[in-house]
């Protein structure tokens, strides 16, 4: 009987706690459900790196052509400042060049008429005197004259220009002083070509080859 009681009890016991025990979750559910959480997690994060890094781009690229373009008007700019100024240049020493190669032709190359101008009066800009041969009354730049040779009275080597009214110096200071309008016009350009286009050897070779021109000049007019 004793047995029999025990027997009872400890079943009685044992379905209590079955019927009162909470089920516990299993571990292999959670392990899934967390697993698509973190999964989904890294899909959102990738998308939004993707978008990001698009975005990036469009904005580089956008950028990039801004500044293609910047620069492109930028050179441009400078090669029209460089073909003006070296137009102004150029059409300086033509329009200097011209006016020299007509003093050369007349005072060292040309044929015509060769004489003596016997210095009569100078007012500070052009002397006057008869031409010899022949009784004609002729003027000739001062500034092509020495100190000595622009008073009256002095005897100058000259050439006839072909209006037969105005007279160049003849020879070595004929020849320097034709020169004199290059070397001020390789002057100027030496001044140009080195504020402006900043051409260093040009600004030198114009400068120096102006300088010594224009001294010559002035050494045959002393």
């Amino acid at each position: 009987m004793g047995g029999t009681a025990t027997a009872t009890r400890s079943g009685t016991a044992a379905r209590t706690e079955e019927t009162t025990s909470v089920p516990k979750p299993r571990a292999g559910t959670d392990g899934g459900a967390e697993t698509r959480t973190a999964g989904d997690a890294a899909t959102t994060a990738a998308t939004a790196g993707t978008a990001a890094e698009g975005a990036g781009r469009r904005f580089r690229g956008a950028r990039s052509g801004v500044q293609r373009t910047a620069e492109r008007a930028y050179g441009l700019l400078i090669l029209t400042r460089l073909l003006a100024v070296s137009a102004v240049v150029l059409l300086l020493l033509v329009a200097a060049g011209w006016s020299t190669v007509r003093g050369v032709e007349a005072s060292v190359l040309s044929s015509r008429q060769r004489g003596t101008l016997t210095v009569a009066s100078c007012d500070g800009s052009t002397c006057r005197g008869a031409f010899a041969p022949g009784p004609r009354t002729v003027t000739i730049t001062e500034a092509a004259l020495t100190r000595g040779q622009a008073k009256p009275g002095a005897r100058v080597g000259v050439a006839l220009l072909p209006h037969e009214t105005e007279a160049v110096r003849t020879g070595v200071p004929g020849l320097l002083h034709a020169l004199l309008p290059f070397g001020g016009a390789l002057m100027l350009g030496a001044l140009i070509t080195g504020g402006v286009l900043r051409l260093r050897r040009t600004t030198w070779a114009f400068g120096l080859l102006g300088v010594m021109v224009v001294l010559g000049a002035f050494t045959v007019s002393v």
